[in-house]
């Protein structure tokens, strides 16, 4: 997998055309798309070796998370995934997005 730098704060895979977000995230916001509005979260993104799939979730969304074998298929999942999620969660209990730590520990 081949990763292309194009800021500090986001690699993009060059075999995707979405974006690997590492560091400080932005919070969620809503933005409107044809006269609606949507709200953004971060979904926390691995590969798991056993299945040989992507594994995300979004933390915070009791139930949102998903698979996919690429990581266009995985944030579509995801997106699905969230829309029923949020269906269930009344909209002041939705997560608020602080940020990521590093934990470093010996092994």
């Amino acid at each position: 997998m081949e990763l292309k730098e194009s800021n500090p704060l986001q690699r993009v895979n060059s075999s995707c055309s979405s974006p690997i977000v590492i560091g400080k995230l932005p919070e969620p916001h809503l933005f409107p798309v044809r006269g609606a509005l949507m709200k953004s979260f971060m979904a926390f993104v691995q590969w798991d070796a056993d299945s040989q799939l992507y594994v995300g979730l979004v933390p915070g969304i009791p139930g949102a998370h998903s698979q996919g074998a690429t990581l266009d298929e995985l944030q579509l999942n995801l997106q699905e995934v969230v829309e029923l999620c949020l269906e269930e969660v009344p909209q002041d209990e939705l997560p608020h997005f602080v940020g990521i730590q590093q934990i470093n520990v010996n092994v």
